[in-house]
């Protein structure tokens, strides 16, 4: 048996502990394909080969419910056998070896003529709708590395984190459905002013509608959270919080994210077809936007003119395939710094051509010395 291709993505290597009485499944999506002298198992980018005369009988067997003796038992493999094809895949994570399960409160009566809940949820419709939508992001976040329970642990954490989204247009208003479908259940969208009104560009979000023009967009987002939530709203007061402004957000509101170690987030309004997001700031230990600012206006000389042009020009709204692409974009980036602590936007800017989306360009920035954020004594990462 032997690994092919293995991406630097995969699970590190282990010795797995009681490996006969674990009970292991191939990951979602895994591939088994015939080389005419064994067994391709993997994916498109890496896998292993195995020439073990039971080993399909072997991978059929592995259904998460069986232990590597039974798996023997049942596919008539020896147990060495099985051990060597677990700790294999296992090795090049391909495999979940651990059930986790996500637990979510629900209201039961405590009538007896009402109450119908037992441990068999099979046969409730609210129970197979939460299935439904969490398969998609289980069948991607199991594949972070080092992840072994299908991703199950990963989608929890999600619930953890309140999300505070300053700003509206396209942009604002799709980043707060998608991120409620992907799991950050606590996600607020917060308008630069509380009287603002839906309008007909916000309906290119997917789920605003006609009829909701004119109604107050904080309070109708707010009454759409729990169709649009992956889980039910986290009545815990025990959560990280993460902050998205959609323009420049006012000095004080940074100051005191800076202060109170909020990660944040700016999207830049859009300007001759071009936006600018970023960095992720982590307080104290990335470059923040000062940083970023004073930077710019050492390389830019007409820096100050453009935030000045800015304070005195009210920002372009954005086409609406732009919008779906950076809405998407930044949850993806904001979703690997949640499950991860990793993001290709931690101390870097991304421009966003809106004619050139293949070839983003991605720009790195340091703390700068004159900035007052590198004064202090640095923060651990979370």
């Amino acid at each position: 048996m032997k690994k092919i291709n293995k991406s630097e993505g995969s699970a590190s290597a282990r010795t797995l502990e009681n490996l006969k009485e674990i009970e292991p499944r191939l990951k979602v999506g895994v591939l088994v394909l015939n080389t005419g002298h064994g067994l391709y198992i993997g994916g498109i980018n890496y896998g292993i080969e195995s020439d073990l005369p039971h080993a399909r009988a072997i991978l059929n067997a592995m259904d998460g419910q069986s232990t590597c003796a039974q798996i023997s038992q049942n596919s008539g493999a020896g147990l060495d056998d099985v051990l060597e094809i677990v700790r294999a895949l296992d090795n090049a994570g391909l495999v979940d070896t651990v059930r986790t399960s996500i637990r979510v409160q629900r209201f039961h009566s405590p009538n007896p003529n009402r109450s119908t809940h037992k441990n068999d949820d099979s046969n409730d419709g609210g129970f197979q709708q939460l299935q439904s939508k969490l398969a998609p992001e289980l069948s991607a976040s199991t594949w972070i590395s080092g992840v072994r329970d299908g991703g199950v642990n990963v989608i929890a954490q999600r619930r953890n984190w309140e999300v505070s989204i300053f700003g509206e247009g396209r942009i604002a208003t799709l980043l707060y459905g998608i991120l409620l479908a992907s799991g950050i259940s606590e996600t607020l969208l917060i308008p630069a002013k509380n009287s603002t009104a839906i309008s007909a560009e916000s309906l290119t979000s997917g789920f605003l509608r006609q009829s909701d023009i004119g109604l107050n967009l904080k309070v109708r987002s707010s009454e759409l959270a729990g169709e649009l939530s992956l889980f039910p709203a986290n009545s815990s007061d025990a959560r990280e919080k993460f902050a998205i402004s959609i323009g420049q957000p006012q000095a004080d509101q940074q100051q005191e994210w800076m202060s109170s170690g909020t990660p944040h987030l700016v999207i830049e309004p859009a300007e001759c077809a071009s936006l600018f997001i970023g960095p992720l700031v982590i307080p104290g230990i990335t470059p923040c936007l000062r940083c970023v600012r004073l930077i710019r206006h050492e390389r830019e000389i007409l820096w100050d003119e453009i935030e000045l042009n800015r304070l005195t020009h009210a920002p372009s709204e954005v086409p609406v395939s732009v919008a779906h692409y950076v809405a998407g974009l930044i949850t993806l980036e904001l979703l690997s710094y949640i499950d991860r602590e990793k993001s290709q936007l931690l101390g870097a800017c991304l421009t966003i051509d809106f004619h050139n989306l293949a070839t983003t360009d991605r720009t790195l920035y340091t703390r700068h010395l004159a900035c007052g954020c590198n004064w202090g004594q640095e923060k651990s990462p979370r």
